[in-house]
């Protein structure tokens, strides 16, 4: 399983798209827009049009980190699980001082929050929270060593 980052917009992304992709990092204050979980050659991730699905990716387009394969399984569970899930855009409000929270619907970190820890998040999921998952994921997989 990987965290999967992305720093820029699809190559044949539409203008608004880009321009999303501009406001997350810019408000967030981070290089990534976008997030997803890697399982195989499977790239699981939520976008505004298709909600909660696996799709194709180009790997060098995105900032991979290795989490291990100890969960692959209840990860696909999960998706499996939560297939289909809408965008979560209401929640976004959180990021401009509106505290709300749809637990039916996911943004994209908060699917990978869910994958990594196997919980709902509470709050605010940025990449950062993300990196610090996969750091403290990390550093456990070396203590066990």
């Amino acid at each position: 399983m990987k965290l999967a980052l992305r720093t820029t917009s699809a190559q044949d992304a539409p203008w608004h798209h880009r321009l999303f992709n501009w406001l997350t990092r810019a408000r967030l204050v981070t290089r990534f827009s976008h997030s997803g979980i890697v399982v195989g050659d499977k790239l699981m991730h939520v976008t505004l049009s298709d909600g909660l699905h696996a799709s194709e990716y180009t790997p060098d387009r995105w900032d991979l980190f290795d989490l291990g394969d100890e969960r692959d399984g209840e990860v696909l569970a999960l998706f499996e699980r939560h297939k289909g899930a809408p965008y979560d855009v209401l929640s976004l409000l959180a990021f401009v001082g509106i505290p709300f929270r749809d637990s039916k619907r996911l943004y994209c970190y908060e699917w990978c929050y869910l994958a990594l820890t196997g919980e709902h998040p509470k709050g605010r999921v940025t990449p950062e929270t993300l990196l610090a998952l996969a750091a403290r994921r990390k550093g456990a997989a070396h203590h066990a060593d």
